[in-house]
């Protein structure tokens, strides 16, 4: 080895074996550590299904306060209140959700079984999506929803009108 190259040997050890260098270095691996597991979990693909019943509930009817009104259903008077609520449903994450992947069928429920006099789809984010109602059961309370696949934020509004009052959930 000539004296040159040993002399640049000596600088470069010489520069690394300064305090701040490890410091420096230490940080920079603290932080890379750090940054490997927030992207790991950013970039992470998972369904998340979410649904959010709209906390208003509009009352249609309050049996208390009508008069000479009357309320029919299918030919049939309804005695009672009738009120309407809107759920949303979304996919949240960042995978597709498909109807072959649900195990079980997506059933919205009243809490105490009132009958759902009517359920719409108000809106849906796309065509695509093929949300679609199944409304067999909505004399015992329950509205199956159905869709061919949910992608990022797709999803739809949902209107029941059910007979009960804003407590019923």
């Amino acid at each position: 080895m000539t004296s040159e190259q040993t002399g640049k040997q000596n600088a470069f050890m010489a520069f690394f074996s300064r305090p701040i260098v490890g410091i420096i270095g230490s940080l920079a691996s603290i932080i890379g550590i750090g940054l490997s597991v927030y992207f790991y979990f950013a970039a992470k693909e998972t369904p998340e299904l979410t649904c959010f019943v709209h906390p208003v509930k509009t009352a249609v009817v309050r049996a208390e306060q009508t008069s000479d009104l009357t309320v029919q259903f299918a030919g049939e008077k309804i005695n009672g209140n009738v009120t309407a609520a809107q759920i949303a449903i979304w996919n949240a994450g960042r995978k597709p959700i498909r109807s072959e992947n649900i195990l079980r069928p997506l059933i919205l429920r009243t809490s105490d079984k009132s009958q759902i006099l009517e359920a719409r789809l108000k809106k849906t984010s796309r065509e695509v999506t093929g949300l679609v109602l199944d409304t067999q059961n909505l004399a015992d309370g329950k509205l199956q929803v159905n869709w061919d696949i949910l992608e990022k934020h797709d999803g739809g509004v949902i209107q029941l009108i059910y007979s009960g009052d804003e407590q019923v959930s």
